[in-house]
């Protein structure tokens, strides 16, 4: 069973939907053609793609970033879905949240692991490799920087490419986790709270 997040975030009503998807009538070719393009790749549309519909040209640009992310990446699965529950957890994000954390136990994490990640502690169970990534994502979310020590650390766990993929995967899910707070998109689980704050441990 997986740790969910709940649908409050920082304290704010997450009922009402800012951008909401416009009404089938209003729908212009461009966002007609984008909805049928996230709806191909992906299986359905919904999530961040609402309000980024309204802007259908930028929707379909970060679209393809995350296709190439999480379905042509040679990242591991579970190096990947764990940088995207550290980014989901630091944005106090929800709908990221809930659907990536099934996704990371598929890939073979730890439940404890996805446990610690929600409650922002630095995971005891994951090996050095695994923790090179997490310390990445923490430091450069939490601090805006890099230290040599933790990217020393991280380079000798991943070539350039691997390293720049988690890095970049964690900049694609910041930015539509800050689409998705701003848009007020509620998680569809049923969960109706996520603490404000966090004692973090990291």
């Amino acid at each position: 069973m997986t740790t969910p997040l709940t649908t409050r975030a920082g304290g704010h009503d997450m009922s009402a939907e800012r951008f909401p998807t416009p009404s089938d009538e209003t729908l212009t070719a461009l966002q007609r053609e984008a909805i049928n393009a996230v709806a191909g790749s992906r299986g359905a549309f919904g999530g961040p793609f609402v309000p980024l519909l309204h802007s259908p040209r930028l929707m379909r640009a970060i679209a393809r970033v995350g296709e190439y992310l999480r379905f042509e990446s040679d990242l591991p699965s579970s190096i990947f879905e764990m940088t995207v529950l550290v980014t989901a957890r630091a944005w106090n994000q929800p709908f990221e949240w809930n659907h990536h954390a099934p996704l990371a136990i598929k890939a073979g994490l730890d439940p404890a692991c996805i446990a610690d990640l929600a409650a922002q502690r630095r995971p005891t169970n994951l090996d050095p490799t695994h923790l090179a990534a997490h310390d990445v994502v923490v430091e450069l979310i939490g601090t805006h920087q890099l230290d040599d020590e933790t990217f020393a650390t991280a380079a000798s766990a991943f070539d350039e490419a691997a390293l720049i993929e988690i890095i970049a995967t964690a900049g694609y899910y910041s930015a539509l986790a800050m689409i998705l707070n701003a848009g007020r998109i509620s998680d569809e689980t049923g969960s109706d709270q996520l603490p404000a704050s966090i004692e973090r441990s990291w």
